[in-house]
């Protein structure tokens, strides 16, 4: 606007640079602008028009336009005093971080732009002002550049321009490269074998692969088993229900809270303040079933630091931008998966929720009815009761859990001292095995995982499979979960749980020996070994091996397997034993409100850029034999000038362009290896 008032106004003539057809022309248009313009303004101001309202004024300037943007911006301001809109530009005492600057957030949608990006657009004037700099010492003060080459883009981002889009790998392009691997690896081991004195069994001591493809993929990331697979064996001795027994026994319900909002997604709503009226709808509707006076909504926490940053990145953490939520008339977005992937925004939706349940919710309640909010708050570790007319922090269970797994039966074992029967509600298995795994410790009568949605929907008895399977099977359920594949923790590639449940049964020495994995974060030996006893029981049962290269070496001469089919190394299964152990740890603490955990470093994890990592092999992926296969290239000088081969002291081989044939190739490390095959022979 500026500019269009002053010199573009005064520099315009009839056509500009319209018709112009040489370059020195445009060029002299171009640089008397400004002489031309001080021409015209001296016309105007001699002539008396120098002020005048009616020439030279931008329709955007006249009087009724910016009368129209001031009752704009005033019923913007009234939006936000009114309380129909949060002030964005308030900061609340209670989550005010002065060593964090406050993050750009878009008004409408609660976009929050990137850190780099958002400074980038917050200094655009300078960074503007540095290219005009650099602009005219270039281009108009010295011929460094020309004056017409193309001005190179500062690139901005904006909130339209911020998203990105991100190229999923396909499972096919992992295939190729997992073949490869074997190809290469294999190949070189062949050709080696012929020219070298190679013992197998040291060989696949090896993983023969940059990673260990019996629990990794080619990529680094985990492998993974579909956990669910383990609850029809859990079930399999017990009656499961469609819907809970009606009975006169006091219930509590646990509700896994981040679970039952992927379950709902956006309910059909426009705006987060409808959306946690659908959340209170929810918790009003259970507790008018049976005889249940108590609901326990509990949120997980989403630290940088986790052992879980793997999985997230695998659901796709980073595809879609953070949303603030500045109050109940914020939009919710259209692309609700999209949305919901970012931990980011299921914080920020959690702190709303709870925030806004615990607004509304207690005037909803009878005198006997109670809620609980837990893990939610900007404060994980905060827990707070509802009761009808008051809201109030429980310091019973304050807690540092990060996941939402283990606190639920942290919040079990509080509920079943004032209710019989607890119903803990959640998809996942992990808390199916925590729930029978610690079940005679919460001291109830009955315990029910109710899991499954719409005609799948059941209630599974706890405390039966608890008596199915006994005590000694149900406190290493945790261990075996952990061990077999978990959100942490990768699975075997070809085992699944099925496989290794079959084994388990039948090893009840085993299930004693196991049992104590957990006790501490750090692996024991005595522990390692009998872990890994197990799963070299599980690739070929009715064996015992010393070790999982025994039973890695055993597998490949006698079973036709892939590579990814045979047992890892002992060397990595003992970093995947140690992550199994950690996690089996933590999950054996759930009873306990501050569990203190230590830091999963050099527990299997080591941090690679603030983000922790699984540690999957230290060793190198081969014998140096193998790894430092030189071949040469030579093709016209027989090997007599700068072979590679020749000068490291190395036979020729089948690999070599020379393929090591006795007329082309003049290696004198040739005759020196058949030498020596030939006084072996003769020794014999």
């Amino acid at each position: 606007m500026a500019l269009k008032q002053s010199i573009n106004l005064n520099s315009k003539s009839k056509g500009d640079i319209i018709g112009m057809s040489t370059k020195d022309a445009v060029d002299r248009w171009f640089l008397t602008v400004h002489d031309r313009a001080a021409m015209t303004q001296a016309v105007k101001a001699m002539c008396g028009f120098e002020n005048c309202a009616r020439i030279g004024t931008h329709k955007d300037a006249g009087p009724s336009r910016l009368a129209r943007d001031e009752k704009d911006v005033q019923k913007l301001v009234e939006s936000f005093s009114s309380g129909l809109l949060s002030n964005p530009f308030h900061i609340a005492d209670d989550i005010r971080d002065e060593s964090k600057p406050i993050p750009l957030s878009n008004l409408a949608s609660g976009v929050v732009l990137p850190d780099a990006d958002a400074e980038r657009l917050i200094g655009a004037t300078e960074l503007g002002r540095q290219s005009m700099e650099r602009f005219i010492s270039s281009r108009v003060k010295s011929n460094e550049t020309n004056f017409w080459d193309p001005i190179q883009k500062l690139k901005i981002k904006s909130f339209c321009s911020v998203a990105k889009t991100t190229v999923i790998s396909t499972s096919q392009k992992e295939k190729i490269s997992s073949v490869n691997a074997d190809r290469e690896i294999f190949g070189r081991l062949l050709v080696a074998a012929k020219h070298r004195d190679i013992d197998l069994k040291e060989v696949f001591s090896y993983e023969l692969c940059s990673v260990p493809i019996a629990l990794a993929h080619p990529d680094g990331t985990l492998r993974k088993t579909g956990k669910s697979t383990l609850m029809p064996l859990l079930e399999k001795d017990v009656s499961c229900l469609s819907s809970l027994p009606c009975s006169e026994i006091s219930t509590a319900y646990l509700i896994d809270a981040m679970a039952l909002i992927q379950m709902l997604k956006s309910a059909g709503t426009v705006t987060f303040g409808e959306l946690s009226g659908k959340s209170s709808d929810v918790v009003i509707t259970t507790l008018s079933r049976n005889c249940c006076t108590r609901v326990d909504l509990v949120f997980d926490q989403y630290r940088s630091v986790s052992i879980k940053a793997g999985e997230r990145n695998k659901r796709g953490e980073s595809s879609s931008l953070e949303v603030k939520i500045h109050g109940g008339s914020t939009p919710v977005p259209k692309q609700w998966t999209k949305f919901i992937s970012n931990p980011k925004n299921k914080e920020n939706l959690a702190a709303f929720l709870c925030d806004a349940l615990s607004q509304h919710l207690p005037e909803r309640l009878s005198p006997s009815q109670k809620v609980f909010l837990a893990g939610g708050f900007m404060d994980g570790s905060r827990t707070v009761s509802l009761t009808q007319g008051s809201v109030a922090i429980e310091p019973n269970l304050c807690s540092d859990h990060e996941e939402a797994d283990t606190r639920l039966l942290l919040h079990a074992k509080h509920a079943a001292a004032t209710h019989r029967r607890i119903v803990i509600q959640s998809p996942d298995t992990d808390v199916a095995v925590l729930s029978i795994a610690h079940f005679e410790d919460l001291s109830c009568q009955e315990l029910w995982f109710r899991t499954g949605v719409k005609e799948k929907q059941r209630f599974v008895p706890v405390h039966a499979i608890q008596h199915s399977l006994g005590q000694l099977l149900c406190k290493f359920l945790p261990s075996f979960h952990a061990l077999t594949g978990c959100d942490s923790t990768s699975a075997l590639s070809g085992i699944g749980k099925k496989k290794a449940w079959k084994v388990l049964i039948k090893k009840n020495q085993i299930q004693g020996d196991l049992s104590r994995r957990g006790e501490s974060s750090s692996l024991q030996d005595p522990v390692k070994e009998i872990a890994e006893s197990f799963i070299c029981s599980i690739y070929a049962s009715g064996k015992s091996f010393v070790n999982a290269d025994e039973a890695r070496y055993f597998v490949f001469c006698q079973k036709s397997l892939k590579s990814e089919d045979l047992p890892p190394t002992s060397e990595c299964l003992c970093h995947h034993i140690e992550r199994a152990n950690f996690q089996a740890f933590v999950w054996n603490k759930a009873l306990v409100s501050l569990q203190n955990v230590p830091s999963p470093e050099g527990n299997g994890w080591k941090l690679d850029n603030n983000k922790l990592v699984p540690v999957l092999m230290t060793r190198p992926p081969a014998p140096s034999g193998i790894n430092e296969l030189t071949t040469c290239r030579c093709t016209t000088f027989e090997c007599k000038r700068n072979c590679s081969c020749k000068m490291n002291n190395l036979a020729c081989t089948e690999a070599c362009l020379c393929m090591a044939d006795d007329e082309e190739c003049c290696n004198p490390m040739n005759e020196y290896l058949f030498c020596d095959d030939s006084s072996e022979s003769e020794t014999e």
